[in-house]
């Protein structure tokens, strides 16, 4: 059995009036029941989750993809809010993971503030440092694109034992699961 922590971008759609098409934004993280006396909901919003398990802070992210009013405005305010969090919680290891919205092996203005907050919060992309076969994690078949705008990112890549692209046979999405393993110290 599992707990859920998440936000859901309907709350804000729903009361701004009728709803058309599909929102987008929301995040969640599912945790193990088993877990429940280890974790701690540190924050939650549309573009972001973050908790607390034994000595990892974990953050799940939707950050804005092309065409989203202030697109640029919004994505360097998640990244500072995040940032903020991990300052407040440095005794911790982190790992953030989630739809970029991005290709962060592609040089513009975007991701080259993804390049500095990488670096000022000391963290790794697990896709570099533990290479898989395919870095496509996004794929729209019909539309005959993909791209790699998913990713985890770790503080701590000794502790980041395994990370992975899951081609699985049922996906009801368009975005392939990523994988990052790290060994915690568990506290009961």
């Amino acid at each position: 059995h599992n707990f859920v922590i998440g936000s859901s971008a309907m709350d804000g759609r729903v009361s701004a009036g009728p709803l058309f098409g599909r929102p987008f934004g929301g995040t969640a993280i599912l945790i193990k029941n088993d877990l429940v006396n280890a974790v701690t909901n540190v924050a939650s919003s549309e573009r972001y989750t973050v908790v607390k398990v034994a000595n990892w802070l974990l953050v799940c992210v939707y950050l804005p993809c092309v065409g989203t009013d202030q697109r640029f405005l919004v994505y360097i305010d998640t990244l500072q809010e995040i940032q903020a969090i991990i300052s407040d919680n440095n005794e911790c290891n982190y790992l953030i993971g989630g739809d970029f919205n991005s290709d962060l092996n592609l040089v513009n203005q975007l991701n080259c503030s993804v390049n500095s907050f990488m670096a000022d919060t000391g963290l790794h992309r697990c896709d570099v440092l533990m290479p898989v076969a395919t870095n496509y994690t996004y794929i729209n078949e019909s539309m005959e694109c993909m791209s790699q705008i998913d990713y985890m990112l770790t503080s701590n890549p000794d502790l980041t034992v395994a990370f992975n692209i899951l081609d699985i046979d049922i996906n009801l999405s368009d975005h392939l699961p990523i994988l990052a393993v790290c060994c915690c110290n568990r506290v009961d």
